[in-house]
């Protein structure tokens, strides 16, 4: 289990004030946040303007990536912390060995059910990253890497973005099925881990996934993939997502920020 870095990332943030100037920032006249922010202050008799929408609508962007991403680190860390809790209750509820009978197979210890819901948190909070970037809004496309106006900072972004989509395109497959079917795991239905002869469990997950799955039937599970291994790729993607945004805008920072 590596480090927690949400608290290093969200104090970098910060600390270093990053995202802060206006002009970093350019918002379209019809972008969602800003309508509803008219919206709510023409109600509140507040006058609507330009470089204090701007302000508004932009001052979180930064940290609510942040957020997402720190949310799938905890997922993990729990996925972590079930797995290693249902090896151990394996290890100490041995079946008798049967003579002549295969010695791996499954089984399903109170955290394996759990175990599987923090995997489908873990790729649930991937997506959310992956929204909070980018989106659709309409007609047109919300999130941060839509709304920048330097040139570098845009570029440097977008880069980050698109690495970042590259390495966890699956999880927003595996996530809608999550949200809309039902738990990504093994089998339908009871959770169970395999166990190996030498009592180790392997909590599977399917095949490589490359396209919408509407259901449990769709997936194969041939590949021998395994959901503690995946979770830590995912997590490694956002390490290098977060670190790589927050050197592009701490480049981007303008002096009167320090």
């Amino acid at each position: 289990m590596r480090p927690e870095r949400y608290g290093e990332w969200m104090s970098r943030s910060l600390c270093g004030q990053l995202g802060s100037g206006n002009e970093l920032w350019a918002f379209p006249s019809d972008y969602p946040t800003l309508v509803h922010l008219r919206r709510v202050w023409q109600k509140l008799g507040r006058k609507c303007d330009f470089n204090d929408l701007t302000y508004y609508a932009s001052r979180d962007l930064i940290l609510e990536v942040i957020e997402a991403a720190g949310a799938v680190e905890y997922a993990v860390q729990r996925l972590e912390t079930a797995a290693v809790e249902a090896q151990k209750w394996v290890t100490d509820h041995p079946w008798p060995l049967v003579p002549g009978a295969p010695r791996q197979g499954t089984s399903a210890p109170p955290t394996v059910r759990l175990a599987y819901l923090d995997f489908n948190s873990v790729v649930v909070w991937v997506r959310g990253v992956q929204e909070r970037l980018d989106r659709k809004a309409g007609l047109s496309r919300a999130g941060l890497v839509n709304v920048l106006a330097e040139r570098r900072l845009r570029k440097d972004v977008r880069s980050a973005h698109s690495k970042f989509l590259n390495r966890t395109k699956e999880a927003r497959f595996l996530a809608n099925f999550g949200l809309h079917a039902s738990r990504v795991q093994r089998n339908a239905g009871t959770a169970s881990a395999e166990v190996l002869d030498d009592r180790t469990i392997v909590l599977r997950m399917p095949d490589r996934v490359t396209k919408s799955v509407e259901v449990f039937d769709e997936f194969t599970f041939t590949e021998g993939r395994e959901i503690v291994g995946y979770a830590n790729e995912l997590l490694t993607a956002v390490d290098d997502l977060i670190d790589a945004l927050l050197d592009a805008f701490d480049q981007a920072r303008p002096k009167r920020f320090g």
